[in-house]
This record gives C-alpha cells, structure tokens and sequence, in this order.
C-alpha cells in the first residue's frame, strides 16, 4: 500500500512538473518549432472575426493579397520571406504585442497595422477563372521558402516593405526617426514597369486646402478665388528626393500627412502652382522603405534569385530556417 502511494505521488510530482511545458508547447521558441507547427491569430476587420490559421496557411492569404500573382515566382518566393519575417516578428508566441483591433489576435488583416490578407471568397472574387492557377503559383512560392527569415544579429529583422520605390529606396530614419542598419537606402532601378511609378494630381487651392483643413492663406479665407503663388513649400528631402516636411499656408505638417490627406501614392513629390490650381506629380508608391515589391519582379525578370533580391533590399541579413532560429 505505501508502494503505491509513493508511486502514486511520484507520478503527481512529475505530471506537475510536466504540465506546464505542455501547455507552452505551442509557444516555444523559434529553434525549437518548424513553421507549420505555429499559429497565427488572426483578426478579420471586415468580417469581424478571429481566425486561427498555421503560418504557412496565413502567408498564403498574405502573399495574394500583398503582391500580383503574375508576378515572377521568385519575386513571389521573396514576398513570402519578407512576409513570414514581419509576422514572426509580431507573433505574441515570440514576444510581439499582438494585434490593437482584438486582445486575443497577433495580427489583423488591415494594412494600416501590417499586413494586407484575403481568404478564400475573397480571393475567388478577385481572380475568377484564374483562381485555381493563382493559388498554385502563391502555394508553390510558400511551400519553397517553408520555415525561412530574415535575420540580423540572430533575430528576426523589420521586414519591411512597399509597392514602388521609383527607382532609389529610402533609409527607414529618414521616414520613422528611427535606424536600422539593414534598411538602408538602396538603388533599385527594376521597379520602371509599375503603374504606378510615376502619376500626377491636379487640385485647385481651396480643394487642397480643403482636405488639409487649411481656411486662411496671409490673413485671408482661402475661396474659389485664391490664388496659390507661394502657398505651398517642401522644407527638407532626403537624399532620395522624398520631403520630410511641407508647409502649406503657413501650416507645417509631416510630408506623410501632406500625402495622406491629399491621397497621394508617395512623399516623394514634384509641385507647380499656377493661379488658382497645384499641379502634383509624385514617384513610386507607399513609403519606399525596405522591399520594392515591383523592382523585386524586375530583378527576378532578370534572373536574380528570391534570396539574392532580399539581401539587395536588405542588406547585411542572413537568411536562415525557424528550426534553427535563435530569438
């Protein structure tokens, strides 16, 4: 009987001691996982709904929704890097601080907060016909990345990335304050084919002032009528030629807000005022920081492999599988 009872409480012992490497289990370390044992939570802004998905599954999602599938399958297989990377690095699992649209998701589907992502309808939507043959090449890119990052110094970089750079990508300081050394300005110059390269708005004073919420320009009310002669001033570029800051009737404001107000592809901008209009011609699009998602494609039009394009953008990086990921 006192056996047994020792036995007995022995297994309790180890049953204790167990227990909680059990429960952690799916939140170990990055060496001690591959890929298609992490989970992803994610929350869906339009369907307001938390979703649980492997890694793999969700860069699926990412990947369609962040980068045409027509692309080169290289230029896909190095989205999938980058995007695995920037998810790695907010996953709550290694230390990220989750998702600020649900307390019990890593990531969203909004943009603004990361990643862009579709699933399935919405997808089928996208693609029609071409579906089936979409999904594949986006699968087949994944699949032959499964489990690789970025890193820098052994842990997982800010992988950062946009549409069109036109032509030069921009250092992250100059944009955020804040410096990385693998996210550097670099030249580009295979992003020419973008729609987006290069594009030109036109808006008369008072639309502009409208969207800015400027009312006056030299103690006067800004109406149909205002003209525009030194109304608008860019104050600093960096050494890509993208404003940092603009002033616009004496009201100063970061030139991403200037971009965003005014919905324009990118800070990197050329202006003419003439009487009543501001004619406004900008290159690239989005923050040109990271990845050109286009002079990706262009380079791998070329010839260049997925992990010769990512040290390009990223310099100084070493590519590396999860299992043997150190945090």
């Amino acid at each position: 009987m006192k056996k047994a009872a020792a036995y007995l409480f022995s297994l309790i012992v180890i049953l204790t001691l167990m227990l909680p490497a059990f429960l952690v289990r799916s939140c170990q370390a990055p060496q001690q996982q591959e890929s298609s044992a992490i989970s992803v939570k994610l929350y869906d802004t339009q369907a307001h709904a938390l979703y649980r998905l492997t890694l793999e599954d969700y860069l699926v999602g990412v990947v369609a929704a962040e980068m045409p599938a027509n692309f080169h399958l290289e230029a896909l297989k190095a989205q999938a890097v980058a995007a695995r990377t920037f998810t790695v690095k907010r996953l709550k699992c290694f230390g990220g601080k989750g998702s600020k649209y649900h307390p019990n998701a890593d990531l969203s589907c909004d943009p603004g907060e990361g990643q862009a992502w579709l699933g399935e309808k919405e997808l089928r939507t996208k693609w029609g016909m071409r579906y089936g043959t979409n999904l594949a090449r986006i699968r087949q890119a994944v699949t032959e990345t499964a489990s690789l990052l970025l890193t820098y110094e052994g842990k997982p970089i800010e992988a950062i990335y946009h549409s069109t750079c036109g032509g030069v990508t921009e250092a992250a300081v100059e944009v955020w304050g804040k410096d990385y050394p693998y996210l550097r300005s670099v030249v580009c110059g295979a992003d020419g084919h973008s729609p987006k390269y290069r594009q030109t708005y036109r808006f008369t004073i008072q639309e502009a002032a409208a969207k800015l919420k400027v009312k006056a320009f030299q103690g006067k009310a800004i109406t149909a009528s205002t003209q525009g002669s030194g109304i608008l001033k860019m104050v600093g570029q960096s050494n890509t030629g993208r404003a940092q800051q603009i002033i616009f009737a004496g009201k100063k404001i970061t030139a991403e807000q200037f971009r965003t107000a005014l919905g324009l592809n990118s800070p990197r901008i050329r202006y003419n005022v003439s009487g009543k209009n501001l004619v406004i011609t900008t290159i690239g699009y989005g923050h040109g920081v990271g990845l050109c998602q286009y002079g990706c494609d262009g380079w791998a039009q070329k010839g260049y492999s997925f992990s010769r394009i990512l040290q390009h953008y990223y310099p100084g990086t070493t590519l590396v599988k999860i299992a043997n990921q150190i945090p």
